[in-house]
């Protein structure tokens, strides 16, 4: 079995403190996260994934614009035309309600845990693979709740746990985003559990995996190096996992040291 894993699309985010950029190099960092997006979605189709996993925000706001909607529901009809299950969470940015989203129906495509709720989906690929998806999407900005013990054990089926959350911090007043503890996570012995939220791509564990992608372009000088998915392998009968990242944000940003030994004028500064 093959699956993806992305977080953090952030379609129409509006790059705040990028308007001294020229309209041209302005314009190709507006349009680089759907750029990432869709080499996502070609990736996909070019390895013949089974399962795509949308850990959340894949919107920046909750009232997301026509073109960010359709263009999505373009991208997910791509995947569902060959048969690639999606499975989706909504997190603190897109906290929408079910029927707000644009994309068609599909037996394909599954919205998980609306209204807050945890819950478990079962699915199998064309091999006959049997798995579990678990999880639940933000209908609120703010989650301040520990969700974990809400999740269902592990059955028999190789098991994803999808969320968008952040580790619990010693100020409880920063705890506002489904706060939890590793240590639960492991307690469930999920096979993978996909995380979104957490813009820095980061492994907390590796057995089991407990995963953030990162989001898929960065968007200003502080989301540095590179951005875009994993691709995840499961080897069927050993239920082994490896993942491989794979990079789809067209933008890398970069921090270059440039010496001056003299002064020099603000467009001299620019070329330079």
């Amino acid at each position: 079995m093959k699956f993806i894993h992305f977080a953090d699309a952030h379609l129409d985010s509006p790059f705040r403190g990028l308007s001294f950029l020229p309209s041209k190099e302005f314009n190709q960092i507006y349009q680089a996260a759907d750029q990432s997006l869709t080499r996502i979605v070609d990736l996909a189709l070019k390895e013949d994934v089974d399962l795509i996993l949308i850990a959340g925000d894949t919107f920046d706001s909750d009232q997301p614009s026509p073109r960010a909607q359709l263009f999505f529901a373009e991208q997910i009809k791509r995947l569902t035309d060959q048969q690639i299950q999606v499975v989706m969470i909504f997190g603190n940015h897109d906290h929408m309600k079910k029927e707000d989203l644009l994309v068609s129906p599909s037996p394909y495509f599954k919205l998980l845990g609306a209204n807050e709720k945890v819950e478990k989906s079962t699915f199998t690929t064309q091999s006959g693979f049997a798995y579990d998806v678990v999880g639940f999407s933000y209908l609120n900005n703010h989650i301040t709740r520990d969700m974990m013990p809400d999740f269902s054990e592990k059955g028999s089926n190789y098991t994803f746990g999808l969320m968008h959350a952040q580790e619990k911090e010693n100020d409880s007043h920063k705890n506002v985003y489904a706060p939890f503890t590793v240590s639960e996570i492991k307690e469930l012995n999920y096979d993978y559990f996909a995380l979104g939220h957490i813009h820095a791509r980061n492994n907390l564990s590796t057995a089991p995996w407990i995963v953030y992608p990162g989001n898929i372009q960065g968007r200003h000088i502080n989301e540095m190096g590179e951005k875009g998915c994993y691709l995840g392998k499961i080897d069927e009968n050993s239920r082994k996992t490896t993942i491989e990242f794979k990079q789809t944000g067209p933008i890398v940003w970069q921090s270059r040291a440039i010496n001056l030994e003299a002064a020099i004028s603000k467009n001299d500064l620019q070329a330079k």
